[in-house]
C-alpha cells in the first residue's frame, strides 16, 4: 500500500509539473506571433541590442528555451526519453538553426570585437558540444534577453542533448 501511494504521489507530481510547464509555454507562445513579426520586420522595430524589444510584454526567447528544456528534463527524469526528445525537436522547429545563426550575427562584431570571440566562447562551445545542461543553462540565464553570445552554440547544444537522449532510448 505504501509503495502504491508513493508511486501515485510521484505520478501526480509529474502530471502537475508538466501541466504548469504547458501553461507557461502556452502563455509564452501567445507572445510569439508579435516576436516573429518583429524579428522578420525592419531593424527599427528591434531594441538597441538587436532583440525584438526590451519591455516585459515581448517574447523572451531565453525564458522560452529554459521552460521548454525544463519540460524535456521532466520527461527525461521519468524515463520518457521519446517525449524529452520531442521537446528538443519542437524547439528546433520553432526556431531553426538558421535563425539562431542570424541572431548570433546581429551585432556580433560590436559585441565581441574584431576577433569574433570572447574568452568564454571556447568554454561555451565545449559545454555545448558536451551537452552540459547545467553549464549551458547558466550561460543562457546570464545572457538574459540578449542571446547573441550564446545563440551560435544553441543548435550544437540541442544536437548533443538529442544524441544523449537517443543513446538513452537505445539502452532502455
Amino acid at each position: 500500500a505504501f509503495l502504491h501511494n508513493l508511486g501515485a504521489a510521484v505520478v501526480d507530481g509529474f502530471q502537475d509539473r508538466v501541466r504548469r510547464y504547458d501553461e507557461e509555454l502556452r502563455r509564452l507562445d501567445s507572445k510569439r506571433a508579435a516576436f516573429v513579426r518583429k524579428l522578420s520586420g525592419d531593424a527599427s522595430s528591434r531594441g538597441a541590442n538587436g532583440n525584438a524589444g526590451a519591455d516585459g510584454n515581448n517574447f523572451d526567447l531565453s525564458h522560452f528555451f529554459l521552460v521548454k528544456e525544463s519540460l524535456a528534463f521532466t520527461y527525461e527524469q521519468m524515463q520518457l526519453f521519446e517525449e524529452a526528445k520531442l521537446q528538443y525537436e519542437e524547439l528546433s522547429a520553432f526556431l531553426p538553426e538558421d535563425a539562431w545563426r542570424q541572431l548570433a550575427q546581429r551585432g556580433f562584431s560590436d559585441e565581441f570585437g574584431k576577433d569574433g570571440g570572447t574568452k568564454d566562447d571556447s568554454k561555451l562551445a565545449d559545454l555545448a558540444m558536451a551537452g552540459d545542461s547545467d553549464g549551458f543553462r547558466y550561460y543562457i540565464k546570464t545572457a538574459g534577453r540578449d542571446l547573441r553570445g550564446v545563440s551560435q552554440h544553441v543548435p550544437q547544444y540541442m544536437y548533443a542533448r538529442e544524441i544523449r537522449l537517443l543513446f538513452q532510448m537505445g539502452t532502455s
